[in-house]
């Protein structure tokens, strides 16, 4: 298991190697960083399970889901539905 300078491992986060994190990372809370995955420098991962993944330079993951044998491009957003579905209320 590599971990790069600069990188922060928050609370409630699991690694389980064979696992490389880049240089001034971001990973957790609540995250689960699973065997054979490869995070890029500059990235952030939270709220997320990943596995057997290469994840590339500057990917910023908070979509509270699982992720296996993926290969995630540089810069890429990946944010919970949640986050990402306008919310609107009426009357009755």
């Amino acid at each position: 298991m590599g971990i790069g300078e600069g990188s922060i491992i928050h609370s409630r986060t699991t690694i389980r190697g064979p696992v490389i994190i880049g240089d001034h990372c971001e990973i957790g809370p609540n995250a689960y960083i699973g065997p054979y995955t490869s995070i890029g420098d500059h990235s952030t991962i939270c709220n997320t399970e990943i596995e057997n993944s290469i994840i590339m330079e500057g990917a910023h993951i908070d979509c509270g889901r699982r992720i296996v044998d993926s290969l995630i491009g540089r810069n890429v957003k990946i944010l919970s539905s949640k986050e990402n579905i306008p919310e609107a209320t009426g009357s009755s």
